[in-house]
C-alpha cells in the first residue's frame, strides 16, 4: 500500500508543478488541519500557501522515486513508473477558482474492465491502471468540468512514456 501513497504524492507534486496556477487572495483556501488519524501527517509542516502539499527538492524527489522503483520486481517492465497528464487539460480544469484541493484516485481503465476484468486485481500493471483527478472546494464538494466531468486518461509509463529528459524514471536537471 505504501507505493500507492508514494506514487500519489509524486503525481500530485508533478501536477502542481505543471499547472503553475496563480491564486488570487480571494481564491486562497483556508488553512486546514492535518488529519488526526494519520500520525505521519501530523509530523509534517504545512505551509500557509500549500495546505497538504509542498514543493520538494529534486534530491528528495529522486530518493522517493528510487525507493518506489526499487520496490518493484527486477526486470518488471509492466509495472507503472508514472502517469502523464496533458498540462493544458490540467490548467483548464484547475483554472476554476472554486477548486482548492485535488483528489487523485486510482481506477481500472475502461479497456481493462471491458475485457471482463471488473473487480479483478491488476496491481500496478501498465495499461490496466489509471488515475482520475477530481478537484473539490473548501467545503469538500466536488467541482466538475462542464457540470459532470472529471479528468482521466493519464498515460501510463512504461507504455506511453515521455521523450527527452522526462523519459527517465527519476528527475534530472
Amino acid at each position: 500500500m505504501k507505493p500507492t501513497i508514494l506514487l500519489t504524492a509524486m503525481i500530485l507534486g508533478f501536477m502542481l508543478l505543471a499547472c503553475n496556477k496563480h491564486e488570487t487572495e480571494a481564491a486562497k483556501p483556508q488553512q486546514p488541519t492535518a488529519p488526526s488519524n494519520n500520525p505521519r501527517a501530523l509530523e509534517r509542516n504545512y505551509p500557509d500557501n500549500y495546505p497538504f502539499s509542498s514543493f520538494i527538492s529534486i534530491d528528495s524527489g529522486n530518493k522517493m522515486l528510487e525507493s518506489y522503483l526499487a520496490s518493484l520486481s527486477d526486470n518488471d517492465d509492466s509495472s507503472i513508473h508514472s502517469f502523464i497528464f496533458n498540462a493544458d487539460s490540467l490548467r483548464s480544469y484547475l483554472n476554476d477558482p472554486r477548486i482548492t484541493n485535488v483528489k487523485l484516485m486510482f481506477g481500472h481503465t475502461l479497456e481493462y474492465i471491458n475485457e471482463g476484468n471488473y473487480g479483478k486485481p491488476t496491481a500496478y500493471t501498465s495499461g490496466n491502471l489509471t488515475i482520475i483527478v477530481a478537484g473539490y472546494d473548501m467545503n469538500g464538494s466536488y467541482v466538475y468540468k462542464n457540470g459532470n466531468k472529471v479528468l482521466e486518461h493519464a498515460m501510463p509509463c512504461p507504455h506511453d512514456c515521455a521523450t527527452g529528459a522526462a523519459a527517465g524514471s527519476t528527475l534530472t536537471y
